[in-house]
């Protein structure tokens, strides 16, 4: 510890959490309830404490006295301290309804909801003048030429969709999608935009001349 004290280093401590929860529901027959919720945290600190080496380097003041203006290396002396923080929250949730019918139709229909919420923060602090080696905290020198820095950022999603699909036979298949979809990264006037698509499909191998 003494070594470290003396010659500086740089200390990084980091947290990252995934949590999760869920709920499963027959909420009654052929009709099911899923719904999921998750946070993801990340906290990082940083800080780096360095210290001045013998340097040569002099230049005349104002008053023409030579006075030493180079710290030698490293550039930077004193202590850099950083602090990132993210969290996001997610929701999903689907109502899912399958039904058989005359034993050859198969009907499912699916509708959802989604969301996404994301913050970040970013803040870092410089000071210099410590009055000794054995401090590694900001609040441990004084503000002569200290430095501030910070950000944030932060965005949003949010879904709404649907499926619907149909079979006859398990030989015969129909699907049709559809999304209404909105971000926060873009301009208001774009932020939403409706998707869909659909599919057909034919299981050749389950037809009786396949077959024979």
């Amino acid at each position: 510890p003494e070594e470290t004290f003396n010659t500086g280093g740089q200390f990084t401590k980091k947290w990252n959490v995934n949590a999760q929860a869920f709920a499963d529901v027959a909420v009654m027959k052929d009709l099911n309830w899923l719904t999921k919720a998750a946070v993801s945290f990340y906290n990082e600190e940083y800080k780096m404490r360095q210290f001045a080496t013998t340097s040569y380097a002099y230049q005349p003041n104002a008053n023409g006295e030579y006075v030493q203006v180079s710290n030698g290396n490293p550039q930077f002396f004193g202590l850099q301290q950083t602090s990132v923080r993210d969290i996001r929250y997610t929701l999903f949730s689907t109502l899912n309804y399958t039904k058989t019918f005359a034993s050859n139709h198969n009907l499912g229909v699916l509708g959802g909801y989604e969301q996404q919420n994301f913050r970040g923060t970013n803040i870092g602090g410089n000071r210099y003048d410590f009055p000794n080696n054995t401090i590694i905290e900001l609040n441990g020198s004084g503000p002569l030429n200290q430095s501030l820095s910070g950000s944030a950022n932060e965005w949003a999603l949010r879904s709404l969709f649907g499926r619907l699909n149909y079979s006859f036979k398990e030989k015969y298949f129909l699907e049709g999608n559809i999304r209404y979809d909105g971000t926060s990264r873009v301009d208001p006037k774009y932020r939403w935009g409706i998707y869909g698509g659909g599919s057909a499909a034919w299981l050749a191998s389950r037809e009786y001349f396949i077959k024979n």
